[in-house]
């Protein structure tokens, strides 16, 4: 991947990311290596074009929540890991059986 291009196109759609970021600070086990790109969108247009981003070019695209119970390799992960923090939080409950939660929610919040 040419991470310099993918530089230019973050910065085109404020998006904040890191090179090498360790997805063991990011997992609730505490293991796993460097992702290639780390990226934190902050609104779902941002979303949309990471994911429409990395199509155009063939790069691969891992999805992350908040990595409750996600065991992750020390050699890393190729690609984009896109995270979807605080701002991806959102819980509400629709009926006694339905609960929408998005990627970000805590799983101590969900619980509750």
């Amino acid at each position: 991947m040419d991470r310099n291009k993918f530089a230019e196109f973050a910065n085109e759609h404020g998006i904040k990311f890191f090179e090498h970021e360790e997805l063991s600070k990011h997992t609730s086990f505490k293991i796993g290596g460097p992702a290639e790109i780390f990226a934190k969108p902050e609104n779902n247009e941002q979303v949309s074009a990471i994911i429409k981003y990395c199509k155009e070019h063939d790069i691969p695209l891992l999805p992350l929540g908040k990595g409750s119970n996600v065991l992750v390799s020390d050699n890393g992960i190729d690609g984009v890991v896109m995270y979807f923090g605080n701002d991806f939080g959102k819980i509400e409950i629709i009926d006694e059986n339905t609960i929408y939660c998005e990627a970000g929610a805590g799983l101590a919040a969900l619980c509750n």
